[in-house]
């Protein structure tokens, strides 16, 4: 066994993926690009993705020390944040970087996975549908069906393109994977995306079901975008698990937020966090799930302020795609204005990027928020490729969506104003 710490990753070994249209992948960071047709809850069980699928190719080159082609997104976020997502999984495992790799991987329980030929998932990302009722600018028609009906009559995809996916209105499929779900004891965490969980009677279903079943003995996480909040009922369900922690995604307490995560009103939400934070207890958790880009930076300073003095986490992802909403792309002006801004949450750490691998350890709110102060400087530094023709390609989905929604950008978000009215916003939005 010559595992590479660069590399190596416990996620093939111990996690599965189930993605909107039913794809499997084993990791919710992969690209799914490399997915294989077959691998499709609707044609194999997960049992079978997981045991005889390509994945276990994949693990043999990872314990060989090879690289993954689907597992770029990490290595690139790793150069930006250290504790990337592929870190932190290995350290779920008791698995450290760097000088103390190669003996803490001796020492790790996932030694037993790597040559057993059965192995069960104990983690789980499950996209249940891409129903949403926000349309987020930098998200995919694949993870919102609002995004994807504005996105087809802006002409900015194929008019062939699915706007609902939803692999649980197959109910054989469905009732399967529950029966899966309560067949497997070694679940440590089952965490739900979307869409907006909260929207799909699937997601309430399932809670019953593992209730029912008296299976409910594992970490239960899920994604929402705070525009919805459950009944007292669903809270006293919540708490029949080992813990939950429901991630609101938020990007500000401004306009920014309703601009890019349309069309949500930061207000509500924000009242909305209030009503969330009154039900944190020993079993409940919250954090704020950011995606820090071009144009929800210029208040960034606010939200993290909120959070300490709230004592919430804050986990930000790093946005990959579209390349132009990559806050590198901001005018320099801009840049140094929001680093002036984060300047005073940043905490030394021995000069470490990032200084704590739990980053969501709130008895350390004050790194946590530090650690994305810092992340945020990383991503304003990072070098741009083709910066005139990204920002032209910026005004023109800007111009053809806002035409679609009805609503002006620089209304919205006056700071930008010029600079979109000189890069052409105006002829592109009547042009289209």
């Amino acid at each position: 066994m010559r595992p590479d710490s660069k590399y190596f990753c416990t996620s093939p070994f111990s996690e599965v993926r189930i993605n909107n249209d039913g794809s499997m992948n084993f990791c919710h960071y992969a690209q799914n690009s490399f997915i294989h047709k077959d691998e499709n809850i609707s044609k194999i069980s997960v049992d079978e993705y997981f045991n005889h699928s390509e994945s276990v190719q994949e693990r043999k080159i990872l314990v060989e020390g090879g690289k993954l082609k689907r597992c770029e997104r990490c290595y690139h976020g790793e150069k930006i944040n250290e504790a990337y997502f592929r870190v932190r999984r290995n350290l779920q495992f008791g698995i450290f970087p760097d000088h103390h790799f190669t003996q803490s991987l001796a020492e790790s329980s996932i030694k037993e996975y790597i040559d057993n030929d059965n192995l069960q998932p104990h983690f789980y990302h499950i996209s249940l549908s891409n129903l949403c009722n926000l349309g987020c600018i930098m998200c995919e028609s694949v993870n919102s069906s609002f995004l994807a009906k504005d996105l087809k009559a802006a002409g900015i995809i194929s008019q062939h393109t699915q706007i609902l996916q939803d692999w649980t209105t197959n109910e054989v499929v469905w009732k399967k994977f529950l029966q899966h779900i309560q067949n497997n004891k070694k679940i440590i965490c089952v965490h739900f995306m979307g869409g907006e969980p909260l929207y799909h009677k699937k997601f309430y279903e399932f809670i019953d079901h593992c209730i029912k079943a008296d299976h409910y003995y594992f970490h239960l996480t899920f994604v929402t975008n705070g525009t919805v909040i459950p009944n007292n009922d669903f809270f006293l369900k919540l708490k029949r698990f080992k813990s939950v922690q429901i991630e609101v995604s938020l990007e500000g307490f401004d306009d920014s937020n309703d601009y890019v995560r349309f069309p949500s009103d930061w207000k509500k939400i924000k009242n909305n966090l209030e009503k969330y934070i009154s039900q944190i207890d020993e079993k409940i958790s919250l954090v704020l799930r950011t995606v820090p880009q071009f144009f929800t930076l210029i208040n960034y300073d606010k939200l993290l302020q909120w959070c300490l003095t709230h004592n919430i986490v804050v986990d930000s992802n790093i946005i990959n795609q579209p390349i132009f909403f990559k806050p590198a792309y901001l005018p320099v002006e801009i840049k140094n204005n929001i680093k002036a801004k984060l300047k005073k949450f940043i905490v030394d750490n021995d000069g470490k990027q990032i200084s704590s691998i739990n980053v969501r350890d709130v008895s350390k709110i004050t790194n946590c928020v530090s650690d994305n102060a810092k992340m945020v400087f990383a991503l304003l530094n990072e070098t741009v490729i083709d910066h005139e023709t990204q920002m032209k390609n910026m005004i023109n989905y800007i111009a053809r969506l806002d035409k679609i929604r009805n609503i002006d950008v620089r209304e919205k978000l006056p700071l930008f104003s010029n600079f979109i009215t000189e890069k052409g916003y105006e002829q592109l939005r009547y042009k289209n």
